[in-house]
């Protein structure tokens, strides 16, 4: 995430494969992702549907800075 804010990235994006995975969905809330959607059965694996859960966290200013300030990324 450091290097992401060095190069000048604003959002980190996940996409989690299955939203029965709580580890994984733990691990990124950890990290401060949030919660922003689900792509309801999207992926088929191990023989059924997936819900795909996607989540996000703002860079350094995140969305609060104008894009023609720093570029787009």
């Amino acid at each position: 995430m450091a290097r992401c804010t060095a190069a000048g990235a604003r959002q980190l994006l996940a996409v989690i494969g299955d939203a029965q995975n709580q580890a994984s969905i733990g691990v990124h809330r950890s990290c401060g992702f949030e919660h922003t959607g689900v792509l309801q059965h999207a992926g088929w694996k191990f023989g059924r549907w997936l819900d795909v859960v996607l989540m996000q966290r703002a860079l350094g200013p995140g969305a609060s800075q104008d894009a023609g300030a720093g570029g787009v990324r």
